[in-house]
Parts: C-alpha cells; sequence; structure tokens
C-alpha cells in the first residue's frame, strides 16, 4: 500500500530533505505552533506582549478585510498572518511592529493624536 511511502515522504518534508533525501533549493520554514493558519499563534503572541506591558488586547465587536479588528489600549488593530496592522487618520491601516503600537496606543489612551 502507499501509506508507508507517504509517511516516509512527510517525513522528509518535515526534515526540509527533497523526495530522494536530497536538500532542496527550498526557502526554510518558519516553524509554528499547531493552528488553523497560524493567526491563533500570533494573536497569542500579541496577547502576551500585551499583557506584559499593562495593556488590554480585547476583540471588537467589527471587521476590516475580514478579519477580526482588536483593541489594544487606544488603538485599533487586526492581524494578518504574522503582521499586526493599525488603524489611523480614520479608516487608514498600516503595518506596525511592537515597539511603535504600545507607543502609539498609549498616546491614543492618553488622548493624544499621532
Amino acid at each position: 500500500s502507499g501509506a508507508p511511502r507517504a509517511a516516509a515522504a512527510a517525513a522528509a518534508e518535515e526534515s526540509g530533505l527533497g523526495r530522494r533525501g536530497e536538500m532542496g533549493a527550498q526557502r526554510p520554514r518558519k516553524e509554528r505552533a499547531p493552528a488553523s493558519d497560524g493567526l491563533e499563534s500570533f494573536k497569542e503572541v500579541v496577547a502576551s506582549f500585551a499583557e506584559e506591558h499593562g495593556v488590554a488586547f480585547v476583540p471588537k465587536q467589527r471587521q476590516h478585510n475580514g478579519f477580526r479588528v482588536y483593541s489594544f489600549g487606544g488603538a485599533s488593530v487586526y492581524l494578518d498572518k504574522d503582521v499586526c496592522h493599525v488603524e489611523s487618520g480614520g479608516s487608514q491601516w498600516h503595518p506596525i511592529g511592537f515597539t511603535d503600537l504600545l507607543e502609539y496606543a498609549s498616546s491614543k489612551k492618553a488622548g493624544g493624536r499621532t
């Protein structure tokens, strides 16, 4: 049957080896926690970061382009794979790093505008 062959192919794929056991010219894949599409694991990273800095991270009752919008302190964000996007200036969204997000959320919470 094809079960042993499929198991061997799966093991070779996990190890980064090609069909015949040689290294392919493939880029290494990022390791992710088991989740449907990797989003849950990144959401957990963002939630932990928020908790470490005493910032509330809670889902809002809206979406943007099919993505759940969250409140991160005073900022609205959505997560797309492993990128956090923040809403600024009305309905403008742009990618943002954690340090900048923390600073931006703090300024929004204090009533400042960026």
